[in-house]
């Protein structure tokens, strides 16, 4: 028998990159060099739930992803994503992106407790 796999949050640094970002999407198509990403702060684990959080973020009217480690191998699909939070009408899935629909700053916080499915919770700052 194989051993269980666990999840290991410590391999993924999360990351906010697109059009709704002051960024934009990454130059590169694949893996991305370090500054093309907007990274999220993992804040540890809670009762099995493991989050990671970035504040004070201007998002413009338009479409960003997740993706982790500067790469596009792994990226947050929406599929597996729920959006919560006291702002999360302004927020909604397209095309495999997320979609802001409210130009505003916003407090993100990603949470998972196995790194199969996400909750994506949105707050005005």
């Amino acid at each position: 028998d194989l051993p269980p796999v666990e999840f290991d949050p410590n391999e993924f640094d999360w990351a906010i990159v697109g059009e709704a970002t002051e960024v934009g999407w990454p130059t590169d198509s694949d893996c991305g060099a370090q500054g093309q990403d907007i990274y999220l702060t993992y804040l540890g684990e809670v009762n099995d739930t493991y989050s990671w959080e970035v504040q004070n973020i201007n998002l413009t009217a338009d479409e960003f992803k997740f993706r982790a480690n500067n790469c596009w191998e792994v990226n947050l699909d929406p599929t597996n994503s729920t959006i919560s939070g006291s702002s999360a009408s302004n927020f909604e899935f397209v095309s495999g992106n997320f979609r802001c629909l409210v130009e505003d700053n916003y407090n993100i916080k990603l949470s998972t407790t196995n790194g199969d499915s996400y909750l994506v919770e949105f707050e005005l700052n």
